[in-house]
């Protein structure tokens, strides 16, 4: 699979989105003054590359490990990948709107939104593989106050039951990520050099194309999903990322990285020892 390339519905996924260096004002993510490592990039580059025999961390798990009480982290987060372009998701903005808000700043409370519900989204659905009730409930909770749709009335109406939890966690999923969705769209592309230049018939060709950077996360959220991918959180306790584990050997894995679980087990021989150790000092 080539960066960039990704084949849906035989068409690639061609998208071009900027990135600068920002900073913090109060309670917003701005653009710094010093434009010193701005790019233009495209976020489907790095989905479905591998390093090594693991597989990376899409863009969407790395925006939804963010803890969203770090203020700093989403800024590095804004910086590296660009603005979410939230926007693009508002109801009816004005042209002088969407061409200054996307561009120069965002809210740290919408950023923080957005995180907790793509955290949820993620938690949810491993929690509905692994059949953990609590999680599911809990994730759900979070995503009818964050989100609103007609599972929400459902789930006012049938609370008490386990079996309708599992069927609205799915729904809710499913509803939250077509909400997105409608942001990523097909597109066709003409080729001047193949039809004029070469002389070959596949002068047209199909690409998909994401508004914002919140929308292409999301498509590739609906990718892993239909493409059957699992994902674990790493267990050593100063990392938190998310690996693949959809294969069978994958699956007994703990850590997203040998470095994460050497780190792990020397910290919890650290730990063992200072226990014995002060067992011993009693």
């Amino acid at each position: 699979m080539q960066a960039g390339q990704i084949k849906a519905i035989g068409a690639a996924f061609d998208m071009e989105w900027n990135a600068s260096p920002c900073i913090i004002e109060d309670k917003i993510i701005t653009l710094a003054s010093d434009f010193t490592g701005h790019k233009k990039y495209n976020p489907y580059d790095g989905y479905g590359v591998y390093d090594g025999s693991r597989r990376k961390q899409p863009l969407y798990l790395k925006f939804a490990s963010i803890d969203k009480n770090d203020h700093e982290a989403m800024r590095q987060f804004v910086s590296d990948f660009g603005f979410l372009g939230l926007i693009t998701h508002m109801d009816n903005p004005s042209k002088q709107a969407h061409e200054y808000y996307s561009k120069v700043f965002e809210f740290i409370p919408d950023i923080q939104k957005e995180i907790h519900i793509m955290r949820s989204l993620v938690e949810m659905k491993k929690a509905i593989d692994e059949g953990i009730d609590p999680v599911v409930k809990s994730c759900l909770n979070v995503l009818m106050d964050e989100t609103q749709d007609d599972t929400n009335i459902f789930w006012m109406q049938e609370k008490t039951s386990d079996k309708v939890n599992y069927a609205l966690a799915a729904l809710k999923i499913q509803q939250v990520i077509n909400k997105y969705l409608k942001y990523t769209t097909p597109k066709i592309k003409y080729s001047v050099n193949k039809h004029l230049v070469h002389k070959t018939g596949d002068y047209f060709s199909g690409t998909w194309e994401s508004k914002s950077l919140l929308s292409a996360m999301y498509t590739m959220f609906y990718l892993d999903l239909t493409l059957g991918k699992f994902y674990k959180v790493c267990e050593n306790r100063n990392c938190g990322n998310w690996f693949d584990v959809s294969s069978n050997e994958d699956k007994k894995q703990n850590f997203c990285s040998p470095e994460c679980a050497s780190r792990e087990r020397q910290r919890r021989y650290r730990e063992e020892f200072k226990k014995k150790k002060d067992k011993k000092g009693e």
